[in-house]
């Protein structure tokens, strides 16, 4: 009778405790006796993954997906920061930054660099922080 290794299908010795080929331990439940037979391994006995050490590469669609993200939220900050000039707030000023800032770490994973999105990002944590600099000095003035 011949054996076979369950993990990666290759045949095994008589008395082998560990397979040549995975290295995985060798016993009763983990081995295939298979008598006379043309092909002793069956598609259900070979693993269909295989365990890596390594990272996979990333899909450029979700790189590009990124860019774009990174692109319409970087106007929607500007818009924003722009709104919050025309009407001084401290919550126009603060989501703009906030958005701004985002759009900027999602900028660094882009496949290509957007100099527009960029330049509209880096405007609009400018004119928010202005924004709300403007909103605390309407402020004081009523205290």
């Amino acid at each position: 009778m011949e054996k076979f290794c369950k993990n990666c299908g290759c045949k095994l010795e008589e008395n082998a405790k560990f397979c040549a080929s995975c290295g995985s331990q060798v016993n009763t439940s983990s081995t295939s006796k298979v008598e006379n037979s043309a092909n002793p391994i069956s598609t259900q006995d070979i693993p269909t993954h295989q365990y890596t050490n390594s990272i996979p590469e990333s899909n450029g669609d979700i790189e590009i997906r990124e860019g774009r993200n990174a692109r319409g939220m970087a106007i929607a900050a500007f818009v924003i920061s722009i709104i919050g000039l025309i009407n001084p707030s401290l919550l126009y000023g603060v989501i703009a930054i906030s958005f701004g800032v985002t759009a900027k770490n999602k900028m660094k994973y882009a496949k290509n660099e957007d100099v527009k999105a960029k330049g509209f990002s880096t405007a609009a944590i400018i004119i928010g922080a202005i924004s709300m600099l403007l909103a605390v000095l309407k402020i004081i003035p009523n205290l």
